[in-house]
C-alpha cells in the first residue's frame, strides 16, 4: 500500500514508556508534509523514514522493493532526549541487491534534537543508509553518540547550514563498524556548519569528521571549535585518486592535535 499527499502539523507527544517507541514513522509515501510537531522524552527515533512498505513486514523482498518513499518535507521537528534524531534507511537490509526504488528527495528544515547522552540509547542524531538526495537545512543535533552517519551506499546528500554539538565522539563519519569500501558514500556535502565541542567522553583518535573509503565529499566555509578532538577533519582508507575530497574555506576556532 502506498500513502500519498499527507500533511501533518502542529502536534506535541509527551513522554513515551516503550523502550522501542518512534515518535514518526513514513513508509511507502509520496507527498508528505510535516510541521511544527515536538517529540519530548524517551523516544527511541524522532523521525524514522523507511524505503518499502513497513506493513509488507512479512511479504517478500520483491514485494517490498516496488515502493519507494521520496518528496518529503519535514520542518520544525523537535525532539528532545531521544535515542536518534532521525533515521533514514532501506527497509530489511535489501542491500547489496538494489532496490527500484529508494529513500530520496527528503528535506529536513529548521529541525533540532537533543540526545540523551551518556546513555547507550543516544546513538545517532541522524543516520542515512542506503539513500541519496537528503537534505537538511538550518538543523541541530546535540549530545548524541556521534551526530551524524552517511553510510553505505549513500550519496549526493547534504548538511547546510547544520550545527553539530557536543558529541560524545564524532560530529559527523560515513562509515561505521562492519561497513566495507565496496559499499562507499560519496559526493555529500557539509556546507557553512558549525561543528562544536567534539568527542566529550575524550576518546583518543577523534575527528569531527571522518571519512573513511568514501570520496567526493565535500566540506565547505564550515567552522571548527572542538578542543577535545583529535583532528578537525580526518580523510582515510582510500588510495583511489576518484575518490578525492574537497576540504576548503574552513574556520578553525580551537586548534586539536592537528586540523587536519
Amino acid at each position: 500500500m502506498l500513502f500519498r499527499s499527507i500533511q501533518i502539523e502542529n502536534l506535541k507527544c509527551g513522554t513515551m514508556s516503550l523502550a522501542t517507541a518512534t515518535g514518526l514513522t513514513l513508509s511507502g509515501a509520496y507527498d508528505v508534509s510535516i510541521n511544527n510537531v515536538i517529540f519530548d522524552n524517551t523516544v527511541l527515533h524522532a523521525v524514522y523514514v523507511y524505503c518499502g512498505d513497513y506493513g509488507l513486514l512479512y511479504a517478500t523482498d520483491a514485494n517490498i522493493k516496488v515502493h519507494g518513499i521520496h518528496n518529503i518535507k519535514i520542518n520544525n521537528v523537535t525532539g528532545v532526549r531521544v535515542g536518534y534524531g532521525i533515521y533514514v534507511d532501506m527497509f530489511r537490509n535489501l542491500a547489496p541487491t538494489p532496490a527500484k526504488e529508494t529513500c530520496r528527495n527528503i528535506v529536513f528544515e529548521n529541525c533540532s534534537f537533543r540526545g540523551n547522552a551518556p546513555t547507550n540509547d543516544a546513538r545517532y542524531g541522524a543516520r542515512i543508509r542506503y539513500s541519496d538526495n537528503i537534505t537538511f537545512k538550518e538543523c541541530v543535533f546535540d549530545n548524541f553518540y556521534q551526530n551524524a552517519i552517511i553510510s553505505l551506499s549513500s550519496n549526493d546528500n547534504v548538511f547546510e547550514n547544520c550545527q553539530f554539538l557536543n558529541a560524545r565522539v564524532q560530529a559527523a563519519v560515513n562509515w561505521v563498524p562492519g561497513e566495507t569500501s565496496s559499499t562507499p558514500s560519496t559526493q555529500n556535502q557539509f556546507l557553512n556548519c558549525l561543528f562544536k565541542d567534539s568527542n566529550q567522553s575524550s576518546t583518543a583518535s577523534i575527528a569531527d569528521i571522518n571519512l573513511q573509503w568514501g570520496g567526493q565529499n565535500t566540506i565547505d566555509n564550515c567552522r571548527f571549535d572542538s578542543p577535545l578532538a583529535t583532528n578537525n577533519v580526518r580523510v582515510e582508507g582510500s588510495t583511489n585518486s576518484s575518490y578525492d575530497n574537497f576540504v576548503t574555506n574552513n574556520l578553525i576556532v580551537s586548534a586539536p592535535t592537528a586540523s587536519c
